[in-house]
């Protein structure tokens, strides 16, 4: 009896698996008897996790496992990432050849960008190409460093600095980007002075800027420059601080 295309059939016969399988080890089978193979049939594609924090530095372990008896010439895995960067890759997104090692296994590690995304990572051998996701999601600071950019500011709108929080992680991350961040200016008896303008949330290096002016105020003493994130899952803040002195005007010659 003739077998038809697609059969998985006993004996002589070719199952679509054993074709795929052929073709991977770089066999030959009759153009007749081959049928669809599912991708997952041949190449395996898995991520040590399914989300990572989208603070620049985290990491995500991908696995792609062949055969480990396939042919020389279909033992490099290609893969490609819609987000974030494969470790030891330039620029972002560009794509990394492994060859598999002698258990069929390529790795590539993922990492992070700064802006939640989903990352679409795809492995391809011989035709054949998988997919996995794994989700960047929101980091919030747990440090926040504070540079008022300057040690002491005179009274008067026309006088201003800029006051930078730098939004940090543990490993060198930074907060995802586009972190919004509150900045006060206080007394040491908890009154306001002064004001912010331009504030800006925190870029892919962590940074977030305000301009910050004493105004017309008649205070002359020390203040609490503070930025502060609050997670609005959980209410909880993370505050950083820097001093800066508000100083009397020099007194003009002949004055």
């Amino acid at each position: 009896m003739r077998r038809r295309r697609g059969d998985l059939g006993q004996g002589r016969g070719w199952s679509r698996l054993g074709i795929a399988l052929v073709l991977l080890l770089g066999g030959a089978c009759s153009e007749d008897s081959r049928g669809p193979v599912a991708p997952d049939e041949v190449l395996g594609l898995a991520a040590s996790a399914a989300a990572i924090p989208a603070d620049g530095v985290s990491l995500a372990t991908i696995t792609a496992v062949i055969p480990a008896d396939a042919a020389p010439a279909n033992r490099t895995i290609a893969f490609t990432t819609t987000a974030g960067t494969f470790a030891g890759t330039s620029p972002p997104g560009a794509a990394i050849e492994v060859p598999a090692d002698v258990d069929g296994r390529a790795v590539v590690t993922l990492q992070s960008g700064t802006q939640p995304a989903e990352a679409r990572v795809q492995a391809s051998v011989a035709g054949f190409v998988r997919t996995v996701t794994v989700r960047f999601t929101a980091a919030l600071p747990e440090t926040i460093d504070v540079d008022p950019g300057t040690f002491s500011l005179e009274p008067g709108f026309a006088n201003t600095t800029t006051v930078t929080a730098t939004l940090r992680r543990a490993g060198g991350g930074v907060a995802t980007q586009g972190t919004e961040v509150r900045f006060t200016a206080t007394t040491p008896a908890g009154a306001t002075v002064g004001e912010f303008r331009a504030v800006t949330p925190s870029d892919a290096q962590g940074r977030a800027t305000a301009l910050y002016t004493a105004g017309d105020t008649a205070y002359r003493g020390p203040v609490t420059i503070a930025a502060r994130v609050t997670d609005p899952a959980t209410g909880v803040t993370v505050t950083g601080t820097a001093t800066l002195q508000i100083v009397e005007p020099p007194i003009p010659p002949g004055g």
